[in-house]
């Protein structure tokens, strides 16, 4: 016997995003924006892809994955192995779809639902969640597979690519760096980049290198994983992405902070001092050369050198924003008029300016 069932759907961008990268699939029709509601008999699928934004062209690769559900006919998936079949697939087509289209970054999640007369059928791929309502209880359903220890890697690359993709994500509790940090739980990502193919030549000496590294600084040893990174992408003639690392390294790597305090201190008036001490260090850090892209070890030393400078200032200076605001300095010579200048966010090790953390988080 046939069982009806009222489906509504909302989806839209946001106020954050620019654009939707959202897609809703009811039976064979793929809704990206608005409200959507319509009545339906078993048996009937419903999807929901959640694009990953920014510049990867996220919506597009929403957009195939459920037309292609709608090839497969999503209807007569009626069982767990056939829905992994399928899905597979698609994601195989995907990826075919980008190297013709030469684009890495079409990525997305899935989350599904089949109502059938006798059985559902809940899949996800992704953090893309279901939720079950039932007399004011909400339960989720699906599992997430968003820790970097779920994904999947087709080439030593695309381990990189994705690494650089967000710092969020990077630096984030189960992200890439906890992932990378723990030999015993990434042996098989070490190994997966070290063995087998003519494309992976010259990686394992880099590799063998960063995980025999005597320093256990977490700092120095970011500094490291990008330098082994970079040295992979050389090796394997990856110049988009030894350009992609070293970009991400001076604006977001171990050292990303001081790129970010040269800034405010050069662009803003946040920190000044009416001690002549104080008043040099500011003018130092402002006058110090902006530091161009270049190798990651290059960049590295001259962050040091800043670091020195930063350092200082960090120690000079009244680093708690209610005793200033009560005009209490205990002999820091260092003010500061901003809030986001005020190093109160923890990042790696230590702590950077709380302004840092948005400009990572926002990425």
């Amino acid at each position: 016997m046939a069982l009806n069932a009222k489906i509504v759907g909302f989806v839209d961008k946001g106020i954050i995003c620019e654009k939707n990268d959202d897609r809703l699939l009811v039976e064979k029709t793929i809704v990206d924006s608005g409200v959507y509601s319509t009545v339906l008999s078993t048996p009937f699928h419903c999807a929901i892809c959640d694009g990953v934004g920014g510049e990867s062209r996220g919506d597009e690769a929403a957009e195939f994955v459920l037309r292609q559900l709608i090839n497969e006919e999503a209807n007569n998936i009626d069982s767990a192995d056939k829905i992994l079949c399928v899905l597979s697939q698609i994601n195989n087509n995907l990826l075919d779809y980008q190297k013709r289209e030469q684009s890495n970054g079409m990525k997305t999640t899935i989350v599904g639902l089949g109502i059938y007369e006798d059985k559902v059928i809940i899949y996800n791929a992704g953090d893309s969640r279901l939720y079950r309502l039932r007399n004011d209880n909400l339960v989720q359903l699906s599992e997430d597979h968003s820790t970097a220890r779920d994904r999947y890697f087709n080439s030593p690359i695309e381990i990189i690519d994705t690494c650089m993709d967000s710092p969020t994500v990077f630096y984030s509790e189960h992200g890439y760096l906890e992932w990378l940090q723990d030999i015993d739980k990434s042996y098989d990502i070490w190994g997966f980049i070290c063995s087998g193919g003519v494309e992976r030549l010259g990686c394992a000496e880099y590799v063998y290198a960063y995980l025999n590294a005597e320093d256990t600084d977490l700092t120095k040893k970011v500094h490291l994983l990008f330098v082994l990174f970079e040295q992979i992408g050389i090796a394997l003639n990856q110049e988009r992405v030894v350009d992609k690392i070293r970009n991400t390294y001076l604006k977001y790597g171990p050292y990303g902070d001081i790129t970010y305090i040269h800034f405010l201190v050069k662009s803003t008036d946040y920190y000044y001092s009416d001690d002549k001490y104080g008043i040099e260090l500011i003018d130092d850090i402002r006058n110090y050369k902006d530091i161009c892209i270049g190798t990651v070890s290059e960049m590295g030393k001259e962050l040091l050198e800043l670091k020195k400078m930063t350092d200082k200032l960090y120690e000079r200076m009244q680093n708690n924003p209610l005793l200033a605001k009560a005009g209490i300095y205990d002999r820091k010579s260092i003010k500061c008029r901003n809030l986001q200048g005020y190093f109160l966010y923890q990042f790696l090790t230590r702590e950077v300016p709380l302004g840092y953390r948005k400009l990572v988080e926002d990425r």
